[in-house]
């Protein structure tokens, strides 16, 4: 991950990707996963290239890690977009500001919280103590 974005790089990521070929399912779904997490510009842009033109067995793995975090941006807008409904059931005002702190939440447990509190909250300061 240290040379990701360098000219060498992006032989290290080939060699590991290589590798990943040879160790069980379960192991190389947690490396790629960090890599993912991990590398950023050229070298995770090198990564998705190699992953997207099937050239190696785990690319399914790759496409099911795609697809988990699609569904987990899903899920945060889902509950975001309940806490504005919410507000908006029970004539709580949301100012511009608020409303784009609840939308930019990414933390399902801090936006579980705004839920519950969206419930009783009587004024946007009450949901977010």
């Amino acid at each position: 991950m240290t040379y990701g974005d360098s000219k060498d790089g992006i032989a290290v990521l080939d060699a590991v990707v290589l590798a990943l070929n040879t160790i069980a399912a379960e192991t190389r779904h947690k490396y790629v996963h960090l890599m993912f997490a991990t590398l950023k510009g050229a070298g995770r842009a090198h990564l998705e290239e190699i992953m997207a033109i099937g050239t190696f067995d785990f690319e399914a793995e790759y496409n099911r890690l795609r697809e988990a975090m699609g569904e987990a941006k899903g899920e945060v807008k889902g509950i975001a977009k309940s806490i504005l409904k919410v507000l908006h059931a029970r004539g709580v005002s949301v100012p511009q500001e608020s409303r784009e702190r609840i939308e930019a939440c990414k933390d399902t447990e801090q936006l579980d919280i705004w839920l519950d509190r969206a419930v009783t909250a009587k004024s946007i300061d009450d949901l977010f103590v």
